[in-house]
């Protein structure tokens, strides 16, 4: 008795922890999906032009260095101006 007592406190838990998830989940699926959609409507040009920037506004380094981070690249600690492998 006392292993299903335990078992069903533990499922119990389990289950809060996966609702909890979920919400968190339901929050950030819309920001993903206007991410997504901005990523389409980029274009080849306008990533070149950000390469010819020897210094971008603070803006745009930010943006380039998260980029950076989803891509997996290294050193986006670095300046801008250090880094053009994007």
């Amino acid at each position: 008795m006392e292993d299903e007592a335990v078992a069903r406190v533990k499922a119990e838990e389990t289950q809060a922890m996966k609702d909890d998830a979920q919400r968190d989940l339901n929050k950030a699926l819309p920001a993903v999906e206007k991410a997504n959609e901005a990523i389409g409507r980029l274009k080849k040009e306008s990533i070149g032009e950000v390469r010819t920037f020897t210094k971008p506004p603070h803006m745009v380094e930010v943006v380039m260095q998260a980029v950076c981070v989803i891509f997996e690249k290294k050193k986006v600690n670095i300046l801008f101006s250090q880094q053009k492998t994007f």
